[in-house]
């Protein structure tokens, strides 16, 4: 098999065939992503004394998972391991592999075109639609996403008011998320917003909306992500960057698509919405 980049050939063939091993080969899988700084050192028979399998069965996960054997796997592993880094690590990582900041600038800016290519060829159009319905047949919207993702969760949640929607955004966790979820019950929808190894609070969001009967979708990017477990569904984009922050330019279009599809599908609905909005504009003392 063709070797690709360590980082992008072991979340990328995970992605892509997790959903399709049997039960013990995800358990395998699960284990790694969730003990990247102890499984990169272990042998093959290491890591099945502590899944709880036969060595074959690893072997067999890798092997399943697009890899030649274990070797190929744990290194692999071992690429994928650089992006769970701190962001102290993650700096300090990019300015020692930097040419100097104009080609690092460029860099940048290529990672991110990347990032919306990838999502462009992988977005579940039809998904799009259908929890943009979701959204607009729920009683109330509640939209975690907090600490960076505040960025994200604020925008779409002022775009979803915009539209007449009934919605509140949790930006800030504590009991502020709380006090959110305190009224979260059936027929109301969740959008929970969190990456790389997630959140906790918001995890915890989306797992309490649950079990209150709202309906969950996570914005995330890694089907190893926690949320994935937990939501109804969930959406990925890539938020891979040369910044220590992460880079929210695909989740951004994610957001914007649902903005796109709601429009479209209730355009009536929308333009009454928007028709109060735009005597703001008209006549309001809001802009120059």
């Amino acid at each position: 098999m063709e070797q690709l980049n360590h980082v992008h050939n072991f979340r990328e063939l995970v992605e892509a065939r997790y959903p399709t091993l049997g039960k013990r080969r995800q358990r395998v899988v699960k284990y790694v992503a969730d003990n990247l700084k102890t499984a990169v050192f272990m042998t093959v028979n290491q890591l099945a004394d502590q899944v709880g399998v036969d060595a074959a069965t690893v072997v067999r996960t890798a092997q399943d998972l697009g890899f030649r054997g274990y070797g190929d796997f744990i290194e692999s592993v071992r690429g994928h391991f650089l992006e769970t880094l701190t962001p102290y690590e993650i700096a300090r990582r990019e300015i020692q592999k930097s040419s100097g900041p104009e080609q690092a600038a460029l860099d940048s800016v290529h990672q991110e075109i990347e990032n919306l290519q990838r999502l462009a060829a992988e977005m579940n159009a039809k998904q799009i639609v259908g929890v943009a319905r979701r959204i607009r047949k729920a009683n109330r919207i509640l939209v975690v996403g907090i600490d960076l993702a505040s960025t994200l969760s604020e925008h779409l949640g002022y775009t979803l008011q915009s539209l007449g929607l009934n919605t509140t955004v949790a930006a800030a966790g504590g009991g502020r998320l709380r006090n959110h979820l305190t009224s979260i019950g059936k027929g109301d929808l969740v959008i929970a917003i969190t990456f790389r190894r997630g959140l906790r609070e918001t995890v915890g969001a989306a797992q309490a909306a649950r079990d209150a009967g709202a309906y969950t979708v996570g914005i995330t990017d890694s089907d190893l992500s926690p949320l994935v477990n937990i939501c109804h569904e969930y959406i990925l984009a890539s938020i891979n960057s040369h910044s220590f922050t992460g880079s929210y330019v695909a989740p951004l279009a994610v957001i914007n698509t649902l903005i796109v599809a709601l429009v479209n599908c209730d355009p009536a609905r929308t333009l009454k919405a928007l028709g109060i909005i735009n005597k703001d504009y008209e006549s309001g003392q809001r802009w120059c």
